[in-house]
């Protein structure tokens, strides 16, 4: 999915990560839609990545007090879609983000380090067999991959 220009600007990187997220959910609402009116079965939710804590606690955890009001309609849109079940987010530390190969200028060893997490399927294991990651990275040769806090 590719995101569109954004309608607003936001000061703080809070109010814009919010922003993306909203957007993000609307799309995955709009897709899993059509793909139901497809029949294509769906089990489970979409995994939402961020590499924010404070905005990965504020759309997971119920009990959050938003401290700032102009995020409250970004806010309440993905708290629905988390409460619903639709998405589930997830923090990723901003030193092992694959996203980074899309979005930053890298060094050649963090390139090679993110195009093989997404190769190796680290960030999506129920989808690709254990053993078969295992083989994967012992030809690749990396072992160490980050843990993601859910």
């Amino acid at each position: 999915m590719v995101l569109e220009e954004a309608n607003t600007v936001e000061s703080s990187t809070f109010g814009s990560e919010f922003v993306a997220k909203r957007i993000a959910v609307d799309m995955i609402e709009s897709l899993r839609y059509k793909l139901r009116m497809f029949g294509v079965p769906l089990e489970g939710p979409a995994n939402i990545f961020g590499d924010n804590m404070s905005v990965v606690n504020a759309s997971s955890i119920g009990s959050h007090v938003l401290q700032k009001k102009h995020n409250s309609i970004c806010y309440h849109r993905v708290r629905e879609a988390s409460a619903m079940g639709m998405i589930r987010c997830g923090f990723i530390p901003g030193n092992s983000n694959p996203a980074d190969l899309f979005t930053k200028i890298l060094n050649k060893a963090k390139r090679i380090t993110c195009l093989s997490m997404m190769v190796l399927g680290i960030y999506y294991p129920d989808r690709i067999p254990r053993s078969e990651r295992i083989n994967r990275r012992g030809k690749i040769g990396t072992d160490d991959r980050p843990e993601i806090d859910w």
